[in-house]
């Protein structure tokens, strides 16, 4: 189904940067509290890496977007990681 909370288009929602964080409280209001960790966690990892880019490009030009960027991506990989280890997994198990 369409927008359901697996569905692709919810899962491409979830990873833009900022529209994510609209996604989260939607899922956490039906019930999916894991999902709304899922959506904060991949959201905060694409707007943490394009206010690095954004940010680097305006400060240095192209090259300072892709120092930004890859700066900032390393960051929000770590903030994803952090996010998701509170979430249950049961296709982990």
């Amino acid at each position: 189904m369409v927008f359901s909370k697996d569905s692709t288009e919810t899962k491409i929602i979830e990873s833009i940067p900022v529209l994510g964080y609209i996604a989260a409280p939607i899922h956490a209001n039906a019930g999916n509290h894991d999902h709304a960790k899922r959506a904060a966690a991949k959201t905060t990892g694409s707007t943490l890496t394009t206010i690095g880019t954004v940010g680097g490009g305006l400060a240095g030009g192209p090259p300072g977007a892709m120092a930004g960027g890859a700066g900032m991506s390393a960051v929000g990989v770590g903030s994803e990681h952090g996010i998701s280890k509170h979430i249950k997994d049961d296709e982990a198990s």
